[in-house]
């Protein structure tokens, strides 16, 4: 008998002497086989020297925890039907394999962790992206009842679409840089020219003052605050309700604040400004 097999035989021979009978006939081959593996391809002394402590030396610590098994009540109890005992034993038992079987391929068990969790980041990612981009209603009131017109239309198009009887209604923006003076430094803001019903349209409130009327649509010289213009300009304090400011050069009246919507998009506006540029 070559020293391989007589190694593997003790081994097998410990292990029908610790283990309980039913474990030994069960998984006994099994873990005879992992072993007979693990030993056939240790090189060298040392390995063969460390092989042989750590696999012989683990014997005693499993068989005592599978008998504590094997003598547990839940185990000597007669089983009339499935129950939590029974499938907790398996899940205890399917882990404790796997751990055994990752642990004699420590870099397989490492490798297979990293792909599992860029896999599960990666999807994690995609899923919050699709999630934001398609199936999240807008946070907007009857969000399903609106439509998108693209490209850049005119006001006197928009002035025509307004007349269609299909459409309830309809809110326009042009969206433009505006340059801040008289507060500072001068800073570069995003400005919205709005029509009439715009706010309303979108369900818009304000946290600061009032939102614009009717009557700011005959002049040009009211506007409204974006929520992140007046945090980080303002420092949100509730004097510049009823202030005068200069954007590109022209007095402005500050009527209000609107609040800040869930997409925080308009926190790169700086300003509302009534009405469309008329070309």
């Amino acid at each position: 008998m070559s020293r391989e097999s007589a190694v593997v035989g003790a081994y097998r021979m410990i292990l029908r002497m610790l283990y309980p009978s039913q474990v030994a006939e069960r998984d006994g081959e099994e873990i005879v086989a992992a072993f007979a593996k693990t030993w056939s391809e240790a090189r060298g002394r040392k390995q063969r020297i460390r092989c042989f402590v750590r696999s012989f030396g683990r014997l005693p610590v499993v068989a005592l925890a599978e008998w504590r098994d094997h003598l547990s009540p839940a185990r000597r109890a007669p089983a009339c039907r499935w129950g939590a005992d029974e499938a907790v034993d398996l899940v205890w038992r399917t882990v404790r394999v796997g751990l055994r079987a990752l642990g004699r391929a420590p870099t397989f068990a490492w490798s297979t962790a990293l792909l599992l969790g860029l896999g599960i980041g990666a999807f994690t990612t995609m899923f919050t992206i699709v999630d934001h981009l398609f199936f999240r209603p807008l946070p907007y009131p009857d969000a399903e009842r609106m439509v998108r017109v693209n490209g850049s239309q005119s006001y006197p198009a928009v002035r025509d679409l307004r007349g269609l009887r299909s459409v309830e209604a309809w809110a326009a923006a042009s969206i433009d840089d505006a340059h801040l003076t008289g507060e500072g430094d001068p800073l570069r803001l995003r400005q919205a020219r709005v029509t009439d019903g715009f706010f309303a349209f979108f369900g818009a409130r304000p946290v600061l003052g009032r939102l614009l009327s009717p009557e700011d649509f005959t002049t040009a010289d009211v506007i409204v605050l974006s929520h992140g213009a007046w945090d980080r300009i303002w420092g949100r304090s509730a004097d510049v309700i009823g202030r005068t400011i200069t954007i590109d050069g022209a007095p402005a009246l500050v009527a209000g604040v609107a609040e800040r919507a869930a997409p925080r998009r308009e926190d790169t506006w700086g300003a509302c400004h009534p009405r469309l540029r008329r070309s």
